[in-house]
């Protein structure tokens, strides 16, 4: 199932809602996501990109919507997980990128294929140079 925040997946008898939030170049049909519903948990997985400011976005109205017991970002998606509008959400992040001015630099004008099939459609991605600056106003 899709909706206007991201792919939304669960078993039957899920007991806790899960934000997971996936890395650069990654979908909603990431392998992580994919283990994380199979766990029975409730899973919404918003599309993110390299746009810091267009992916906090979707991220805060995920959280304000869906209302997750945790959040848990992967990547790019840890570092997008430590700024987003949390509140007393539980956050857990696997190996964030805490400097992406640094990791992402190499991919500026590049056109990227997304590592999974995404739900939006797009299967590549341009990291532009506008998106890239965007990282400078941003600390995790």
């Amino acid at each position: 199932m899709f909706n206007s925040i991201g792919k939304v997946k669960f078993k039957a008898k899920y007991t806790k809602t899960v934000l997971y939030i996936h890395g650069f170049m990654s979908g909603s049909n990431s392998e992580t996501s994919k283990i994380l519903s199979d766990l029975y948990m409730r899973v919404i997985t918003p599309e993110v990109d390299g746009n810091v400011q267009n992916s906090l976005e979707k991220i805060n109205k995920a959280i304000k919507e869906t209302k997750p017991n945790i959040i848990i970002g992967s990547s790019l998606g840890g570092y997008y997980a430590l700024l987003c509008d949390s509140d007393d959400i539980p956050v857990l992040v696997i190996n964030p990128s805490l400097f992406p001015k640094e990791t992402l630099k190499k991919y500026v004008g590049k056109e990227l294929t997304y590592y999974s099939k995404r739900e939006d459609g797009k299967q590549t991605y341009t990291l532009t140079q506008e998106d890239y600056d965007l990282f400078g106003d941003y600390d995790a």
